[in-house]
């Protein structure tokens, strides 16, 4: 990364509160600490119900402040306005959710002409994924004004090589990792059958309301399957996730 940077650049952290954002915030905080850092959460309303104080707290050990953006319509207002649920083929809990807010911040707040977008996405998760290049300049924000660059400073680390990092930094790991391997939306269009499972057992109330959620628009979370029936389906679904 040190090739695009430029005296006045600033950083622009994506952050879940999740071990692959957590530990990106601590790498780039350790690796880059003269560089002015903006850590950004993105609310889809259907978030644990101590996410904003668990990503506020990961910040704090920082020394820096984490700023909430929510897009005008929520998780569940979004699949009751558009009669579906998100899929791999349409990802508007990513592009509506997340990434439009965001970048609606960043244009607001940043005024940086050099902004170093940093998102905390590995090579190994999906085979999108390894064909990213580990810097790119993004399009969709880069203007006359300013010049925005996508960075993936974890591209290339495995999950040991995270958890590894994690523990040497002393950053903790939030609660959904007892029973969960990614911390998204409670419950989340790529969790696999046992983790559905999982969270019916550990997080009812999320499970249900996916459910209800279900009956009040007529499509399915999973495809063929309403959410209880997925969870007791003979459906192997251990293949590659294309996230």
């Amino acid at each position: 990364m040190n090739e695009i940077i430029k005296p006045d650049t600033e950083i622009v952290i994506s952050f879940s509160g999740g071990k692959d954002s957590s530990a990106m915030l601590a790498y780039l905080c350790e690796q880059f600490p003269n560089i002015k850092k903006h850590v950004v959460w993105a609310d889809t309303g259907f978030e644990y119900p101590d996410h904003d104080k668990w990503c506020a707290e990961i910040s704090k050990r920082f020394g820096l402040e984490v700023h909430r953006v929510a897009a005008r319509r929520d998780f569940f207002t979004l699949a009751k306005e558009r009669g579906k649920f998100a899929s791999p083929d349409c990802r508007q809990c990513t592009s509506d959710l997340k990434r439009a807010p965001i970048y609606t911040w960043v244009t607001r707040n940043v005024k940086s002409p050099n902004i170093i977008m940093c998102s905390g996405l590995r090579a190994e998760e999906s085979a999108r994924r390894a064909k990213l290049p580990q810097i790119e300049i993004d399009e969709r924000i880069t203007n006359s004004k300013r010049t925005v660059h996508d960075f993936y400073p974890l591209l290339n680390w495995s999950e040991k090589d995270v958890k590894g990092y994690l523990k040497g930094a002393g950053v903790p790991l939030h609660d959904c990792y007892d029973y969960l391997s990614r911390l998204s939306c409670m419950v989340c269009i790529y969790n696999r059958k046992r983790e559905l499972q999982a969270i019916k057992a550990n997080n009812r109330e999320a499970f249900d309301r996916i459910c209800e959620i279900e009956r009040q628009i007529g499509f399915t979370f999973k495809p063929g399957y309403t959410l209880d029936q997925y969870i007791i389906s003979p459906w192997d679904d251990q293949g590659e996730l294309e996230l």
